[in-house]
């Protein structure tokens, strides 16, 4: 099976099939098929984070250290849940179903400035 793998064409019924760089793109511009978004989502406010760099974050950390500033995120990672966007025909309105809700809690962390490393 992992001979069959590595092979780059492959017989469908009474057709062969040779994979190709640009195979995918000539289907997909064959059968009208689009990469769609199955689920919604907000939008990020692009002109809110600008401000909040430019114009709050400064005035935030000013009296800090640089050396004493971090960020930590957490964040949830459905480890079960299927793509957010997929292949199909142009026009359709695929639906995603039931997202099943089994998560773990990640944790994100950084410093603005990289510590000086001591010598062991």
């Amino acid at each position: 099976m992992l001979e069959k793998a590595k092979q780059r064409s492959i017989t469908f019924g009474h057709q062969d099939f040779e994979s190709s760089h640009g195979w995918l793109e000539r289907l997909k511009s064959r059968y009208n098929i689009k990469f769609i978004k199955v689920s919604g989502g907000a939008a990020a406010d692009q002109a809110g984070a600008e401000n909040w760099i430019n114009n709050v974050l400064p005035v935030v950390i000013g009296d800090y250290d640089l050396n004493d500033v971090f960020n930590a995120d957490e964040t949830g990672l459905y480890y079960k849940a299927a793509p957010s966007s997929t292949l199909a025909v142009a026009g359709s309105h695929p639906t995603g179903g039931k997202t099943p809700k089994d998560r773990v809690t990640v944790i994100f962390c950084a410093i603005l400035r990289e510590p000086k490393r001591r010598n062991a």
